[in-house]
């Protein structure tokens, strides 16, 4: 019986929660940006083409959108 209950109710709260996530409007427009966004990356994740000219993502990224990259180099994922 118990487990019955217990198999009713997750059923009724993911029903009830995946309703309200589907009822949600999409999102249209977003407001305006900060101008920047800092990065705690691995050496050679985010390039700015000192390494190689080939991978220079960061500029690329900097001149579409206006948005100016900061990124903090970190020697291990701790």
């Amino acid at each position: 019986m118990r487990r019955t209950l217990h198999g009713i109710l997750a059923a009724v709260t993911a029903a009830s929660m995946s309703s309200a996530a589907f009822s949600q409007e999409m999102l249209n427009a977003v407001g305006p940006g900060e101008g920047q966004v800092d990065i705690v990356a691995w050496p050679g994740y985010i390039e700015r083409g000192e390494t190689d000219p080939n991978y220079n993502r960061v500029t690329d990224f900097e001149d579409k959108t206006g948005c100016k990259v900061n990124v903090k180099t970190a020697g291990t994922s701790d």
